[in-house]
Order: structure tokens, then sequence, then C-alpha cells
């Protein structure tokens, strides 16, 4: 089965707030996705308020580590998956959003597809909490900034990604950032679909439009030949 990776938000969240077990079953039911297995990677207790999902600057937390190699290996070594990265994808919602961005491309032989819904695409761009795991190291940031890391992967790597934007283009921060980040990716030679929400940043955005996001991701994986 292909694998869909949700960070950094538990299923306790995304269960009450999108119904996204019924938007599955649906999707799937009807033939118009196939059968996927979803992990969801909370990361509430961690040292730091806001995960960023990345390995911290002291140390203490292994975010980013722990998504791309660990859990991605454990899963592959239980479960029946199809263990290739047209056949991941990585998704989350506000700092999820972020995260879904930064984590596929540091991981671009793992995950083939990153589900960006409201995003943020500079690392610390989201306040004070969001820069506190990075611990003011200019170099870290730079490394977990995705308009910076876009243009530092070579062309192979860059044609193996696909990024699915989901954003308000009207929303303030959120819009911005996500039509910046698009023009990077195009500049770049990246593949993604921008959909344009009539919801704006929140849990309705990600209800209304994760079947959407879903169903694009399914058919890069028919034209990849996952299917």
């Amino acid at each position: 089965y292909p694998v869909l990776y949700e960070v950094p938000t538990s299923y306790r969240l995304w269960g009450g707030a999108t119904n996204v077990k019924a938007a599955l079953d649906t999707l799937i039911d009807s033939g118009t996705i196939p059968a996927m297995i979803v992990v969801f990677i909370g990361s509430a207790g961690g040292p730091f308020a806001d995960t960023e999902c990345a390995d911290s600057f002291d140390h203490r937390q292994w975010y980013d580590t722990f998504v791309g190699v660990t859990m991605v290996g454990w899963m592959d070594a239980r479960y029946k998956t199809i263990a290739q990265p047209e056949a991941r994808a990585i998704a989350g919602m506000s700092e999820g959003g972020y995260c879904a961005a930064i984590l596929a491309l540091r991981h671009h032989t793992v995950f083939g597809t990153s589900i960006s819904f409201s995003g943020y695409f500079q690392a610390g761009a989201s306040g004070a909490y969001s820069a506190a795991v990075f611990g003011g190291d200019k170099a870290l940031m730079a490394a977990y900034s995705p308009t910076t890391v876009a243009g530092q992967l070579d062309v192979a790597a860059r044609a193996r990604l696909y990024f699915i934007l989901v954003v308000k283009p009207d929303q303030p921060e959120y819009g911005a950032q996500a039509a910046a980040f698009e023009k990077d990716l195009a500049t770049d030679g990246y593949r993604y679909d921008a959909i344009v929400s009539s919801e704006p940043h929140g849990w309705p955005q990600v209800r209304d439009n994760f079947p959407i996001a879903v169903e694009a991701w399914s058919a890069r994986m028919v034209a990849t030949g996952v299917f």
C-alpha cells in the first residue's frame, strides 16, 4: 500500500476536525484513490512547543530524523507498504504545511509528494516559538527553509518531487508565502499543483480540500508507474 504521513498533529485533532477517516473511506470505496495507510505522527510533549519538525540546535529533539528515517523504516518493516518514494507522501496544515515541504526536500529519496495546507516556507516565519528550535543558528535555519533548500537540490532530485499547495490566495501571510514558494518551485523546475481554497487557514480548509489533494497524489502515483 502507499503511505501518507501526516505531521506534526495527532489523529485526535484531524479526526475530529476534518472527518478524515470518512473522506478516505468514501474515496477508497469508490475507487477514486487506492487503498492506503495513513500515519499520524504527533509531537505533543517534546522539548519545544513548536517542533517545526526539526532536529533541534541543542540535540534535544530529533523529530526530522524520527519521521524521515526511523518512522518510515519502522512502517516498511512491519506493514505491507510500497517502499518507494513515489508511494509516500507527507502532509500537514499550518506548521504541518511547513513541515510537509521541508521534510520532503530534506528527505527527497524517501518522500515523493508534499501536501501543504496553509504552510509557510521560511524557518521561523511563524514567530518566536517557531524560531526557538533553531536557537538563532542561521545555517540551521537555512537548512530548514524550503525556499532555500528547493534551490539547492540537483536536477534529478527536483524531478522526483511533487508539491501540492493548498491555500486561500488572499489570506494574510499564508497566501503570500504560498505564492512566493510557488514561484520558486516553477523557477527551480519542480512539478506542483496549486489548489485554491475558499476557506482560510484552519481545519475547514483541510476538511474541504483533503479529498482533492489525495486525488492529485493518486494521479501522480499513476503517472509515475506506482499503479
